[in-house]
């Protein structure tokens, strides 16, 4: 009897050892992990390989990814309303995503998506994911159909750079504001980005009196007259910490940023609105951007029209863009009003709207439009607006666009 007592005590004495190596390697596992998260380089915003983190290989330093706490619901089986009936209560300044499939429109308000953050839908014979992150004030719209598989995506309640990681149900993790598989079955997996504009409930009604609304009959008792964060979007508060330290411009300045390949550039608003017009080049690729007074954003054009590369200046007076080659005047949404190019209409170049601090922390590459960041890179300046020194090459380029 006292033997097998015995035996039971070095049985548990045995079990309590191994324990103990198994955690204490799985600590220095980590240590080495967060050892090299430390010094990791992230030249385009991610890391240079995936690293292997408790289990899983990440694309993003997996030690600086933040739990929020609260995971919020997607909407799965949207429901949509007419203009009259979401006229009774969306406010004419209340800004949305506007969706165009075939010459249908759908409007879905960041009064319902602060809340979900994801919108599952099926248009116009599209499997869609319309996706928004309230920390970044950044939009996306994407085909959430991949290899030949329709995934449903939802917020996951991590957090990267103030980005939300979305989970799509077989439990991979992506970045709202890139569309790219950052851990789980489909890293380094892309979305296909689908085409859309940010625009106010007011302009959308008057362009679309016949389009669909995400209407507020969710299924869920939320206030979605009020943002869930308060007065977050214009707050210099911060809710996560950040691996870069923004630079140029204001962390909350909102930017239409656009990146092709490894080459990214940004517009920002508040300087946009003073200058008008931009001629920029990104990736080799001629691109000209256009403020819109009337949506109150930049809207960028590739500027090449036949074989010719276009540059344009803005009169003052007539509220019109000059292109500099034909001259040839152009409103702001891309088309031409008089001259050799009448009637011509600009390409229209997605870009993703977003807070400064999240798109430069994804692409740390980025350049500003109006903004020489080569001059002083330690420079957090936020009055810079001399103008961009990049000159415009017609050479063009096999882009990929995010």
């Amino acid at each position: 009897m006292k033997k097998q007592h015995i035996n039971i005590l070095l049985g548990i004495g045995l079990f309590i050892i191994i324990i103990a190596g198994l955690y204490a390697i799985r600590a220095w596992r980590m240590a080495k992990v967060k050892e090299l998260m430390q010094t990791a380089e992230l030249p385009y915003g991610l890391l240079e390989e995936s690293v292997s983190y408790d289990g899983d290989n990440y694309l993003i330093p997996p030690t600086q990814i933040y739990d929020s706490g609260t995971i919020l619901p997607a909407l799965d089986n949207p429901k949509f309303d007419t203009v009259i009936e979401a006229d009774s209560y969306l406010a004419d300044d209340v800004e949305g995503i506007d969706v165009e499939i075939n010459g249908a429109h759908r409007f879905y308000s960041y009064q319902i998506l602060n809340w979900h953050e994801v919108v599952n839908d099926s248009f116009g014979g599209k499997q869609l994911a319309i996706t928004h992150c309230v920390f970044c004030k950044s939009s996306a719209v994407y085909n959430r159909v991949i290899d030949g598989k329709t995934i449903n995506l939802q917020n996951s309640g991590k957090i990267y750079n103030n980005n939300q990681l979305l989970e799509s149900n077989d439990g991979s993790l992506w970045l709202q504001l890139r569309g790219l598989g950052v851990s789980g079955k489909y890293i380094n997996q892309k979305l296909d980005g689908v085409t859309f504009q940010v625009v106010t409930w007011q302009n959308w009604k008057e362009h679309y009196p016949n389009g669909e609304v995400l209407s507020n009959d969710t299924g869920y008792v939320r206030d979605y007259g009020m943002h869930p964060y308060q007065n977050y979007d214009t707050a210099k508060t911060i809710y996560y910490p950040m691996n870069v330290e923004s630079k140029y411009m204001s962390v909350k300045w909102e930017v239409e940023g656009l990146a092709i390949n490894n080459d990214a550039i940004a517009f920002s608003d508040d300087i946009m609105k003073g200058m008008y017009v931009a001629n920029e080049v990104v990736d080799s690729m001629p691109i000209t951007g256009f403020w819109n007074s009337d949506l109150e954003r930049t809207l960028v054009y590739s500027s090449v029209v036949g074989d010719q590369t276009l540059t344009f200046t803005f009169d003052s007076g007539t509220q019109t863009m000059t292109d500099d080659q034909t001259s040839s005047t152009w409103d702001s949404n891309g088309k031409a009003l008089s001259g050799a190019l009448f009637g011509t209409q600009l390409s229209r170049i997605q870009t993703k709207p977003s807070f400064w601090m999240c798109w430069y922390s994804q692409y740390p590459q980025t350049q500003i439009a109006f903004i020489d960041t080569e001059t002083d890179p330690e420079s957090d300046s936020t009055d810079q607006t001399e103008g961009s020194t990049l000159q415009i090459d017609t050479q063009q380029s096999d882009a990929t666009i995010e």
